[in-house]
């Protein structure tokens, strides 16, 4: 009996404390575009790195399967928190820390697929158009070409060799770190 008296104890202590406001999850952010030519949109979150004379922000968005599982990831970073337009580039080892680049990748059930880089030819970019400190919310535009990663092995040879991002557009609120770890 009292071995059943903890385990209910327990049990509703787990119940209570999953309704701390702090430990909800955020509202996800929307990011919108055609991606060669069909619509696409993927939820999103945006972080920042205060650490810089000027705050940059990354914004990781994610297309998330009926099942829960991620399928593709869009991400941009290093990003100056400042209204404007900023070239986009391929992400590289090494690279310096005020280059602002992208990457897109698909997912199988949240094992990484297929990637590929910035297609250094093409006029990639990402224009921040409002900037809100009080909500910490991030508003804009972007065009982004990816070409295959040749460093990458294919995994799925029914995707195209290039992905087109055009006419996007995203909302973003600001959220802190702790939402990706597990």
């Amino acid at each position: 009996m009292r071995r059943y008296n903890l385990l209910l104890l327990c049990i509703l202590l787990a119940l209570l404390s999953c309704n701390k406001e702090e430990d909800k999850l955020p509202d996800w952010s929307k990011v919108s575009a055609k991606m060669n030519e069909k619509s696409w949109s993927a939820v999103a979150l945006a972080f920042f790195n205060n650490d810089e004379t000027v705050p940059k922000i990354s914004i990781m968005a994610t297309v998330i399967n009926k099942f829960g599982y991620s399928t593709e990831e869009l991400y941009f970073d290093n990003i100056p928190l400042e209204i404007g337009c900023h070239k986009l580039s391929r992400w590289m080892p090494g690279l310096m820390d005020d280059t602002i680049y992208s990457s897109y990748a698909t997912m199988m059930d949240d094992v990484l697929g297929d990637r590929f880089v910035v297609c250094e030819e093409e006029k990639n970019f990402i224009i921040l158009t409002a900037i809100d400190t009080i909500n910490m919310k991030f508003c804009g535009y972007f065009q982004v070409i990816f070409i295959r990663d040749v460093n990458d092995n294919v995994t799925d040879a029914n995707l195209p060799d290039t992905i087109r991002f055009t006419e996007g557009k995203f909302c973003i609120t600001k959220h802190d770190e702790k939402y990706l770890q597990n």
